[in-house]
């Protein structure tokens, strides 16, 4: 049950996370998603070690090479890849498209438990995967965002759609996959905490050159926009921190479809904070019910 609920802290995490990245890219129009999500990971460092450093000390110390390895591959995904991707996502398609599109990571990390990891999938599992999936298409399809000048239409917006929906789900494949080799790592090689760590450290390091060369180019607004994106990072690293924990406790079948109702946190923070940046359809409601249904049959199936 624990690793249920740590899921779903993780999924508030990534629905958080979207939001406050949006209102950067509102805020700080030069910041362009390598500098969004090169803050961000900053943030992510600054919040994670010195946890790791309190808690994991000894863990910390005797890390093996094999384990830095396995992590830094993970970091090397999980940011420079795959967040870059939804930071991208969000700035094209907004916050409610992109994590709706981007929790299709159940899908691809369900195929790579169960080739890797041999997991089983039981059929309570398989319809909850099936019912969030379903749901998250509902929610991405009824997320219009009021006054986005994209929405209007022309060749350019739809180009930019576009691409915002091929990045949205590239941060799919890469959350994914990493969440099947997260597993791995926190059952074999070390705990969580210090997996965390060592892939921000890859993370801040791989984005390192891009990001600050943005910084630099954007100084008449990086500063109205950098805490937003500090508090993304925040939020995002809370939602890493709790969904590897929950990958030690659960299979990768069961975490990453929880993990991935974050559209649905991502639309309650919109209603909740920024009402009138999304509008409520029967598609809305209808979706999130189905994702709640979705995430049930899973708590249901885990003992399956």
């Amino acid at each position: 049950m624990m690793g249920v609920l740590l899921a779903m802290v993780a999924a508030a995490g990534f629905g958080a996370s979207g939001i406050f990245a949006r209102l950067g890219f509102t805020s700080a129009k030069s910041l362009n998603p390598a500098g969004g999500t090169f803050v961000s990971i900053i943030a992510s460092l600054l919040f994670v070690a010195p946890i790791t450093l309190f808690f994991e000390r000894e863990a910390l110390a005797s890390v093996s090479p094999s384990a830095v390895l396995w992590f830094a591959l993970i970091g090397a995904i999980t940011f420079p890849f795959a967040r870059y991707s939804y930071f991208k996502g969000v700035d094209l398609i907004g916050a409610s498209r992109a994590s709706a599109l981007a929790a299709a990571a159940p899908l691809f990390a369900m195929l790579a438990a169960v080739a890797f990891l041999h997991e089983r999938v039981t059929p309570f599992i398989l319809t909850g995967i099936l019912l969030i999936m379903g749901g998250l298409y509902s929610l991405s399809r009824s997320s219009d965002k009021a006054g986005d000048p994209r929405a209007a239409g022309g060749a350019t917006a739809k180009r930019a759609h576009v691409w915002g929906y091929v990045f949205s789900l590239f941060s799919a494949l890469g959350w994914g996959g990493g969440a099947a080799m997260t597993k791995w790592g926190v059952t074999n090689l070390a705990p969580p905490l210090v997996g965390v760590l060592v892939a921000t450290i890859v993370g801040v390091v791989a984005l390192s050159w891009p990001g600050v060369s943005n910084l630099r180019s954007s100084r008449a607004s990086k500063r109205s926009g950098m805490g937003f994106f500090l508090l993304a990072g925040l939020m995002s690293t809370i939602g890493a921190t709790a969904n590897y924990a929950a990958l030690g406790m659960a299979p990768v079948v069961i975490v990453s479809p929880l993990a991935n109702t974050s559209p649905l946190f991502t639309l309650l923070f919109l209603f909740t904070f920024l009402r009138g940046w999304e509008r409520i359809t029967w598609r809305t409601i209808l979706g999130m019910a189905v994702v709640i249904g979705g995430s049930a049959f899973i708590a249901l199936g885990r003992s399956g």
